[in-house]
C-alpha cells in the first residue's frame, strides 16, 4: 500500500510544471512580487528534493534571488528562500 501511494505521488509531483510553479507564485507573492520558496514548494505539495530537482533551472532563469527564509537554493554559501519575478 505504501509503495502504491509513493508511486501516485512521485508521478503526480512530475506532472508539475513550470506553469504551475509561475501560478502558484503569483497566488502566494506580497504587495512587493516577493514570495518564499518553500510557500510556493508546500502549495505544489512536493518534497524538497522533488521541488529543487524540479525547478531548479525556472528559478535561476525566471527569477530574482533574495537570500533569506527557511529553505531555498544555496549559491556560493548563501542561501536563497526568496525570490522575485524578473522583468
Amino acid at each position: 500500500m505504501l509503495e502504491a501511494l509513493d508511486i501516485f505521488f512521485s508521478r503526480n509531483n512530475k506532472d508539475k510544471t513550470e506553469n504551475d510553479f509561475d501560478k502558484i507564485y503569483d497566488e502566494v507573492k506580497d504587495s512587493f512580487g516577493l514570495a518564499r520558496l518553500d510557500a510556493i514548494r508546500k502549495q505544489l505539495g512536493m518534497t524538497e528534493e522533488q521541488f529543487y530537482g524540479r525547478f531548479r533551472e525556472h528559478i535561476l532563469k525566471d527569477y530574482q534571488l533574495l537570500s533569506g527564509g527557511a529553505e531555498g537554493l544555496i549559491l556560493s554559501g548563501i542561501l536563497y528562500g526568496i525570490i522575485k519575478k524578473k522583468r
